[in-house]
């Protein structure tokens, strides 16, 4: 029997598998008094000749390098090889993979190999499954067409995230055999070949994020097999055709952020089967909401953003009780939202930013306790944060901003204790900023600036957000700034801080100990004096942005010579009117 490879596999490198069922598969292989590897984990053995014929060490924590001297590559009969999910520390395929010419399954996905896919792999002509996603690799020599050209047997062919940066063969549309084929994420250019949507047995087919691929959808056959259509963010253009009904199977259908003009089919109804449509960001013709979605009765996401969408929100909306995802952002919907919507209780993303809503928050979205993410911002809403939002425990991300809302920041806010992002700018709340924020430890974005909050801001409150790194509290009317805790090296480290017009007398101390700073927004102060010396040592490395014009400051502590910012883009020093824009390349 041929020796199997040696593998690094310990708990030292427990991160090398993302799989929270990874285990060491390798670390119970053993020579000594059990000499039959066929029982070994992840080996399967033919019954005849007791050759290894498959190696299943997906998620298994490899770690370390690969090259074509492993023993390895001396099974020779072995037809499938799933090394997914591990850490070969961006080493390249090794070109020995070629010697395996019975595979039929090659799985080397997410695994942290990189540089150019070997040539060698285009003679593995028995392959029906090859995937090499989600890695640093690049197909340029040889490219696409010459590494599958002879690969005539794929059923499923996953290159997603690989640098392929070419045109799609149009031979791929005589692989017959092929049911999968995922292309996102590859610099894809030129027209897609329109036969390929005619293979008889696809069912998956996912260009997703190739902005630079053209092409058109053709008119849809009543024996396709396609069960799953993603094209978003493509520059694919024209109609979607009336034909789009006979793809009976369609569970997800995207075509977001394309280029399609027209109306959108009705027949699009007819996919009863669908849980997933995106339609956000076309050139479609029609601004009312599509009434034929009522049929879609298993949608669990619907996107509808960016899709000049006038009128109200329909009732019937309710009818769709399995969503978990609704997005309607940036339309032109008014009105009030219809209190069937109440109904979704299965919502875990709402968002309904940048409309023209009536009234205060409806009472009935109370109901929606599943949500994780809630956007009502720029909506026009008015009144108080109703008390009931204390009911959103798994809310992590809620964006309130730039309604006409008022009153106090309530304290059920405070309960909330998941949230990441909060975002509550550019309304009217009154009040001291209230100390309760304290209790959102996990907070990492926290806006309140544009508001007409007062009294003294005690900074000591974001001393125990330590993942805290955009604090925006500019353009209050807050009338000091003050921290009884000393701060030191453990103050939260930012990456946006806007205290502008905070009637800061001086510069807070706690800067000295900023490393990360990309932003930040001093200006419309009282800072008084001079330059401090340490600013110019703060955040060396990231800062871009600097304002602390509009203050009473005189001059500098010391003058730079050079200034350290090295991707530092603009700074605005004494005064507004003669502030300066500034570019510097890193040293």
């Amino acid at each position: 029997m041929t020796a199997l490879p040696c593998w690094s596999s310990t708990a030292a490198f427990k991160f090398a598998s993302k799989n929270p069922f990874a285990y060491p598969k390798v670390s119970s292989w053993r020579l000594e008094g059990n000499r039959d590897c066929c029982s070994w984990n992840g080996v399967e053995c033919d019954d005849d000749t007791g050759r290894v014929v498959a190696l299943d060490l997906s998620s298994s924590f490899l770690h370390g390098s690969i090259n074509s001297t492993s023993t390895l590559f001396n099974l020779t009969q072995l037809q499938r090889l799933n090394l997914a999910d591990n850490d070969f520390n961006f080493s390249h395929i090794p070109s020995a993979m070629g010697h395996l010419s019975r595979l039929t399954y090659l799985n080397l996905s997410h695994s942290s190999f990189c540089g150019q896919v070997p040539f060698e792999i285009s003679g593995l002509s028995n392959l029906s499954f090859l995937d090499l996603s989600y890695n640093d690799l690049e197909l340029k020599s040889p490219n696409l067409s010459r590494l599958v050209g002879n690969l005539i047997k794929l059923k499923q062919l996953h290159l997603t995230y690989v640098d392929i940066s070419s045109t799609v063969p149009s031979f791929l549309a005589n692989f017959s055999s092929l049911t999968s084929l995922l292309l996102s994420d590859c610099g894809l250019q030129g027209e897609f070949p329109n036969r390929i949507f005619q293979l008889p047995n696809l069912q998956v087919l996912n260009l997703r994020n190739n902005p630079g691929l053209t092409g058109y959808l053709p008119e849809f056959h009543s024996n396709s097999s396609f069960e799953v259509l993603l094209l978003y963010n493509t520059s694919f253009s024209g109609k979607i055709p009336t034909s789009i009904k006979n793809l009976h199977l369609m569970l997800q259908l995207d075509f977001g952020a394309c280029r399609l003009s027209g109306l959108v089919p009705s027949s699009l109804g007819k996919l009863t089967r669908l849980t997933f449509l995106g339609l956000s960001e076309n050139n479609f013709e029609g601004n009312q909401f599509p009434s034929f979605l009522q049929n879609l009765t298993q949608l669990t996401t619907l996107w509808l953003t960016k899709c000049q969408l006038t009128g109200e929100i329909p009732g019937w909306l309710g009818k769709l009780t399995q969503l978990t995802d609704l997005g309607l952002y940036i339309n032109n919907l008014h009105g009030h939202i219809p209190s069937s919507l109440g109904k979704l209780t299965s919502l875990t993303y709402l968002d309904l930013a940048a409309n023209d809503f009536e009234g205060q928050i409806p009472s009935f979205l109370r109901n929606l306790t599943q949500l994780t993410v809630l956007l009502l911002d720029d909506s026009q809403f008015t009144g108080e944060i109703p008390s009931w939002f204390e009911a959103f425990t798994l809310l992590n991300n809620l964006d309130l901003g730039k309604n006409k809302l008022h009153g106090l920041i309530p304290s059920s806010l405070g309960r909330l204790s998941s949230l990441t992002y909060l975002d509550l700018s550019a309304n009217s709340f009154k009040g001291h900023i209230p100390c309760f924020l304290r209790n959102l430890t996990n907070l990492e974005y926290l806006a309140l600036h544009d508001n007409e909050l007062s009294g003294t801001l005690n900074f000591d409150m974001f001393l125990g957000m330590k993942n805290l790194n955009t604090l925006l509290l500019g353009r209050n009317k807050l009338s000091k700034l003050v921290h009884t805790s000393k701060m030191n090296a453990n103050v939260p480290r930012f990456q946006s801080l806007d205290l502008s017009s905070s009637n800061l007398t001086e510069f807070p101390d706690f800067l000295r100990y900023q490393d990360r700073l990309e932003w930040l927004a001093l200006y419309g102060n009282k800072i008084h004096g001079e330059v401090r010396r340490w600013i110019w040592n703060m955040s060396t490395e990231t800062m871009a942005n600097v304002d602390i014009s509009d203050n009473s400051l005189t001059g500098f502590e010391q003058t730079p010579v050079f200034i350290a910012w090295v991707h530092l883009i603009s700074y605005r020093f004494l005064h507004r009117p003669s502030w300066t824009t500034m570019s510097q390349t890193t040293n």
